[in-house]
């Protein structure tokens, strides 16, 4: 009896086993289908959003599905490394550009530009703008751009000046016994000089002469004088009176846009000169009949003379400005004008420069009691480059030039 119920519990027991391996041979076959239909479904990818990186496991069919639920959008501007609408790639970088809107000042000068650049370096490239050893960056250029940034590029120069500063008079006053030959060290700043300090100097024997010119009574000399003291006729007009090909000023009227044939070629020398450093200049005014003279004239105006007594009758005299102070010179801040012309880049290169073309910048502020015209940092005439070397290194107007030939020759003239 025990024997029977022993064998019949063994075969109950063989049976469930196999009822329970059927079951699982059922259960395998879906779950390995469905299995294969979520892994055929499922998706991964990396989205890169400017310094945002997700990791993304998903069934959307497109990125811009996946996009949508997370709630990130892309502008009109934005770029993307893959069209949003296609479909998507396991194992692929869904990289978004986004455009900024970026404020450049470089070189003083200010731009408003939109990128989707990487960094700032590639931002530049875009737009142009050459990169130099000599510049300082507010922001390292390997950095992202962002909005509503403003990076600042400053170019700072230094440069090495010798001048003959002044001269030391000696028994034979036609002759200079002495001179300080200067050297300093400028810095420049987006070209205007902020800083000025002198590493040598030394007295020199020389014997130059002060006069390499004489002086003379015809008007149609480039080293005539003219001013209050020494005036031209009323009848007079000068020879060869052209139109220089140069850029004029917007204020600039047919009746002043002439010069002289030999201070118009050399205006344009100059004006091509400062074209090729990259700085714009315009013409305002130049020669001047005496009847025009007469119509602007207002007595007790210091930066206007009196008809017969302004250089621009003679032709060889010249009014030049830059493109900020385009219309300045014919509004009454004239004062303003003159110092914002004067620090500007392009005032100061005629500084520096405008002797090499024979010109001289006519009224400078510090003799103003000599003149008798208030500064004036736009108004430049022809002497010839002999003349206007020899004034640039003395640091001396027409009237002290004349005056110390006249007093060493026993010597005068006069145009009245």
């Amino acid at each position: 009896m025990i024997t029977l119920t022993v064998y019949k519990h063994r075969r109950r027991r063989r049976r469930y086993a196999n009822a329970k391996g059927k079951i699982l041979k059922l259960l395998i076959i879906p779950t390995i289908i469905i299995l294969s239909f979520l892994l055929y479904k499922i998706k991964f990818f990396t989205i890169i959003d400017g310094e945002t990186k997700f990791k993304i496991i998903t069934f959307s069919n497109t990125y811009l599905d996946e996009l949508s639920k997370k709630k990130i959008s892309i502008g009109n501007q934005d770029k993307t490394s893959i069209d949003a609408k296609s479909k998507i790639k396991n194992g692929s970088t869904f990289i978004i550009n986004r455009n900024y809107n970026v404020k450049i000042i470089y070189e003083g000068k200010e731009l408003n530009v939109s990128t989707n650049a990487n960094n700032l370096l590639d931002m530049l490239k875009e737009n142009n703008l050459p990169i130099k050893n000599t510049q300082t960056f507010s922001i390292d250029l390997k950095s992202k751009p962002k909005d509503e940034m403003t990076l600042v590029i400053d170019n700072i120069e230094t440069k090495q000046v010798s001048k003959n500063e002044s001269t030391i008079a000696s028994s034979n006053s036609n002759t200079s016994a002495q001179t300080k030959h200067v050297v300093y060290e400028q810095t420049y700043k987006n070209g205007i000089l902020i800083d000025e300090k002198i590493i040598n100097e030394k007295i020199i024997p020389t014997e130059r002469k002060y006069a390499i010119v004489t002086p003379t009574q015809d008007p149609n000399s480039i080293h005539v004088l003219v001013n209050k003291d020494y005036k031209l006729s009323s009848t007079f007009i000068p020879k060869n009176l052209v139109i220089p090909d140069v850029n004029f000023a917007t204020t600039c009227s047919s009746g002043e846009n002439q010069l002289s044939q030999i201070a118009a070629t050399a205006l344009q020398d100059m004006f091509t000169a400062a074209k090729n450093d990259n700085y714009d200049l315009y013409m305002v005014s130049g020669y001047r009949s005496y009847d025009t003279q007469k119509t602007i004239y207002s007595p007790g105006d210091s930066y206007t003379n009196q008809p017969g007594a302004s250089e621009h009758q003679t032709g060889l005299a010249v009014d030049v400005v830059n493109s900020e102070v385009n219309n300045g010179l014919s509004t009454n801040n004239l004062a303003f004008f003159a110092d914002s012309f004067n620090i500007s880049k392009e005032g100061q290169w005629l500084l520096n420069n405008s002797w090499k073309f024979g010109f001289i910048l006519r009224y400078p502020k510090e003799k103003v009691d000599i003149t008798g015209i208030s500064f004036e940092s736009w108004h430049f005439r022809y002497v010839g480059k002999d003349l206007a070397k020899e004034l640039y290194d003395l640091n001396e107007t027409l009237e002290e030039y004349s005056n110390l030939y006249n007093t060493s020759n026993n010597n005068s003239y006069t145009l009245k």
